[in-house]
């Protein structure tokens, strides 16, 4: 388990990521994206191996499946051309340190992570404010994405690494609402601007944002918008 995030590009031979409650088999053109603060480690089976990048203060999810630690694509040929070519830029400029070695190891990184963001419905969070820590920008992430699903507290905190408690008592401190405060707020600006733009029913957008009753969205929403919910 380390604090970075670490992509994988396995380049021969066959073998197995083990974590705490399951086992992610890899072969040769697969990657694989390893979450912060997740237990695991490497088994060969046949001559394993793989090029392996570390990021800080990043997390990736799979939209939908935001709890998911371990991320797994395996590549077409030309995509797997493409990276490993990209890989093998960063390993030699990495040694070389050549002039500007470092723009061009930042660019070519970029670059990597372009591709993959390529390959599915992810999406990042870079979290390099310092006017909020790491866990309440991942949890904002989280919940920006998947504001419509029903998220549950304890499924924040294990994809997260940390105890309910600490993900609510930390939220509640740095941005003076609940976590479940803020799902609710981006429920209903996201309800708002589906009213504004589409001709879907009230009970429609209530039920595609994520509420369950539509006599509870009208509540939530008159509360914040002073109005009642309704179309332009």
């Amino acid at each position: 388990s380390h604090p970075n995030l670490e992509i994988l590009l396995f380049v021969e031979g066959k073998g197995k990521i083990i974590t705490t409650n399951k086992a992610v088999e890899v072969k040769k053109n697969d990657i694989v994206i390893i979450n912060p603060n997740c237990n695991h480690f490497e088994v060969s089976n046949e001559n394993l191996i793989f090029y392996s990048i570390g990021l800080q203060k990043t997390n990736v999810y799979l939209k939908e499946s935001y709890k998911q630690k371990i991320i797994k694509f395996s590549l077409k040929y030309q995509d797997y051309k493409n990276i490993s070519n990209l890989y093998e830029l960063i390993y030699s400029e990495s040694n070389e340190k050549k002039n500007d070695y470092q723009f061009i190891l930042k660019n070519t990184l970029e670059s990597i992570m372009l591709i993959i963001q390529r390959l599915d419905k992810l999406t990042y969070n870079d979290s390099n404010s310092k006017e909020e820590t790491d866990l309440i920008s991942n949890i904002k992430n989280i919940i920006d994405n998947n504001f419509y699903l029903d998220i549950k507290l304890d499924d924040i905190a294990t994809r997260l690494s940390v105890s309910k408690s600490t993900i609510c008592h930390i939220f509640k401190k740095e941005t003076n609402k609940s976590i479940i405060e803020y799902k609710i707020d981006k429920q209903l600006e996201e309800a708002n601007n589906l009213l504004n733009i589409t001709d879907m029913t009230v009970s429609q957008i209530a039920s595609f944002v994520g509420f369950n009753s539509t006599s509870y969205f009208i509540q939530k929403y008159k509360r914040k918008f002073n109005k009642l919910p309704s179309n332009r």
